[in-house]
């Protein structure tokens, strides 16, 4: 009874109210009218991905007791937020979150690897068919590529060596940065896809920006790389003649696929990060840094992927590829949104999404 006339705040949806009585007869209907009202806002809030908790809400109340992720909610994906939905939403697949807000650093949280491999698996048979056409683009665009700068750098160099020796490189050059492309492309696409995008093909189709700073970041790193390459050379120069020349080249090679390891160990996501608009030259760099250090099993797990799928996808006369190379690119994209925090969120996107008239249910399970 003392607290009858004095202000206060609702926990579930942050209305503050004039406590009237202690009788729920006698609280004025207007009261309850606003505070259904604000229930209602705070329901279609849900998904603001702001960094800072509720009005009122204990620093630690969001389950994560060392600070906000970066890409989270300020409720999806926190296991004291509001309580989700246990009724299955036959319409989630085609739910999208088309834009997330992506901070100067990312806060990376270690991940399960099974959870990984699971929910990249689901998604890879879930989405096959879009799946597929993709590695069928990727595959008939790199054997375009290749057959084109052959056939027409053979070609122009039987007509003016010099000058078709210029053309060629011009075209080696065009080739690489559209193969680099079609990869960042890729990537695009399978975020599309795992953020139930209902058009991913169409987002392969990709701003030449990241593209550029790709290379640019490639270069970079090339030239860092250098002088610990030229450690192979030590042996040229304190042994003459072909067993110099022999242990010159072992020992650069070595040196070549330690660096090249490392490059992907740690630096695997960083081309997905500049896809999905990472801010600055260095900072996706940073980022992916500290993606890996936060999971450096899971790092492992990805390099083995990249390495060993397409070998596999070299059977049946390369046809594999088409298979395997969504595939490789699923588990990076699945492990790069559940790290960032961004997976929940989109599961429950797809948990709360509206159809729209005439849409047909799925039997896809968003859980």
């Amino acid at each position: 009874m003392d607290s009858i006339g004095r202000m206060a705040r609702c926990p579930a949806c942050q209305h503050v109210f004039t406590i009237a009585s202690s009788s729920p007869s006698e609280v004025p209907a207007s009261s309850t009218a606003t505070e259904t009202s604000s229930a209602s806002s705070s329901a279609l809030d849900a998904f603001s991905f702001s960094s800072e908790p509720p009005v009122g809400s204990s620093p630690g109340a969001s389950g994560n007791a060392g600070g906000r992720d970066s890409y989270s909610s300020s409720s999806l994906g926190s296991e004291s937020g509001p309580k989700k939905s246990e009724s299955f939403n036959p319409y989630a697949p085609n739910a999208s979150i088309h834009a997330l807000d992506r901070p100067d650093t990312v806060e990376a949280q270690p991940v399960e690897i099974d959870a990984v491999v699971n929910a990249s698996m689901e998604l890879y048979g879930r989405r096959f068919g879009e799946m597929i056409a993709i590695g069928a683009i990727v595959f008939g665009g790199s054997i375009f590529l290749s057959f084109a700068q052959n056939i027409f750098g053979a070609i122009l160099q039987a007509v003016d060596p010099l000058v078709g020796g210029i053309l060629s490189m011009v075209l080696g050059l065009v080739g690489t940065f559209a193969g680099y492309y079609l990869s960042l492309g890729t990537i695009n696409a399978i975020l599309a896809l795992a953020r139930n995008d209902v058009s991913p093909i169409g987002k392969m189709i990709v701003s030449p920006i990241p593209v550029l700073k790709f290379i640019g970041g490639l270069f970079a790193l090339s030239v860092v790389c250098s002088p610990i390459l030229a450690i192979g050379f030590i042996p040229l120069a304190v042994v003459q003649g072909e067993e110099g020349l022999l242990f010159s080249m072992i020992l650069t090679g070595i040196i070549g696929v330690a660096l090249f390891l490392l490059f992907l160990t740690f630096l695997w996501s960083w081309p997905i990060l500049l896809v999905d608009n990472h801010p600055g030259f260095i900072a996706p760099m940073r980022s992916s840094l500290k993606i890996s250090m936060a999971n450096k099993a899971m790092s492992v797990i990805i390099v083995l992927t990249i390495l060993i799928l397409p070998l596999l996808g070299c059977m049946f006369f390369c046809i594999g590829a088409i298979f395997t190379q969504p595939l490789k690119v699923t588990i990076a994209c699945v492990a790069y949104l559940m790290i960032t925090g961004q997976w929940s969120s989109i599961q429950n996107a797809g948990r709360n999404y509206v159809p729209y008239a005439g849409q047909q249910p799925s039997t896809t399970n968003f859980g």
